[in-house]
């Protein structure tokens, strides 16, 4: 009896060995065993795209100096010309706006200052005045204090030079003129007009020629 007991123990022991075994066979077959699973792919490093050079805008050409324009030479007045024309000889209107640009005013002189036969083309206070009976330029007459713009006055004494500096000119003649009550100083052919004698007097009117109705 006992023996039959213990056989049929040692029966179920191994029976259970047995089934241990099949377990344990199957469990290492699930993991070793079937198909293996494909290895993940390892990610390769991608390689920076190489820096694209900036384009670097062209420098702006700088502008190449220009010489600046030399200035108009200045028109001269003296006592027998305007610039190149001759006082006494044949001259056009369009030659002296030439020289001096164009006219302010193309007057006829008044006729009751006793000279109907000139006119008077007017450069702010400067007078160019044309003989109409010959077509010959006349002379210039320059008055006020601003001087006219472009010419260059005797002696450079325009307008509001002072009478001594006039006065000081080699060959000056000083001179009243009773009519006008003004005192005058003549040189190189150009006459000043002043209101007084005194050293800082300032010159009113000058010309090649003054007219006047006094």
């Amino acid at each position: 009896m006992r023996a039959r007991r213990r056989t049929a123990l040692g029966s179920r022991r191994s029976g259970a060995l047995l089934a241990l075994t099949v377990l344990a066979a199957g469990v290492l077959s699930g993991c070793t065993g079937g198909d293996a699973a494909a290895p993940s792919p390892t990610p390769t490093s991608e390689r920076p795209a190489p820096p694209t050079p900036s384009s670097t805008p062209s420098p702006t050409p700088e502008p190449e100096p220009t010489e600046a324009e030399a200035p108009a030479p200045l028109v001269e007045l003296t006592g027998d010309r305007v610039g190149d024309l001759v006082i006494g000889e044949p001259v056009e209107l369009a030659q002296v706006e030439e020289l001096l640009g164009p006219a302010d005013e193309v007057a006829a002189f008044l006729a009751d200052c006793g000279a109907p036969h000139l006119d008077h083309a007017m450069f702010a206070g400067l007078a160019i005045l044309i003989d109409t009976d010959d077509g010959s330029l006349f002379g210039w007459t320059q008055q006020g204090e601003e001087p006219a713009a472009g010419v260059a006055y005797p002696h450079d004494l325009g307008p509001g030079a002072a009478y001594a500096d006039v006065a000081a000119l080699p060959g000056a003649q000083t001179g009243y003129v009773e009519n006008f009550q003004v005192e005058s100083v003549e040189a190189d052919g150009v006459v000043w007009w002043f209101e007084t004698t005194d050293p800082a007097s300032p010159a009113v009117v000058l010309g090649s020629v003054i007219l006047g109705c006094g």
